[in-house]
């Protein structure tokens, strides 16, 4: 564990009542550490860019597919296998 991790809690807990019951709730948390905080810093950040980028291409497919008209109406009208193609 970092040796800021108690401090960061205990100043989240402060500040957010939601989250010092679910500290409470859920228990002592696990983190892990790659040990270099700039390389987990940047594979977190392209993670999220590789995210974003899936996503875009699955709501393009899914658009295009339903005729830039998504709507609960035609999403339900869709068939299963062609929601499927679209990501």
């Amino acid at each position: 564990m970092p040796e800021y991790w108690a401090q960061a809690c205990a100043a989240l807990a402060r500040r957010d009542a939601v989250l010092k019951r679910m500290m409470r709730v859920q228990g002592d948390a696990r983190l892990s550490s790659r040990g270099d905080a700039f390389g987990t810093l940047a594979r977190s950040i392209v993670g999220q860019q590789i995210s974003v980028k899936a996503a875009e291409s699955v709501w393009a497919r899914l658009a295009t597919g339903l005729g830039h008209k998504v709507r609960p109406q035609t999403v339900l009208a869709c068939d299963v296998d062609a929601l499927r193609q679209f990501g």
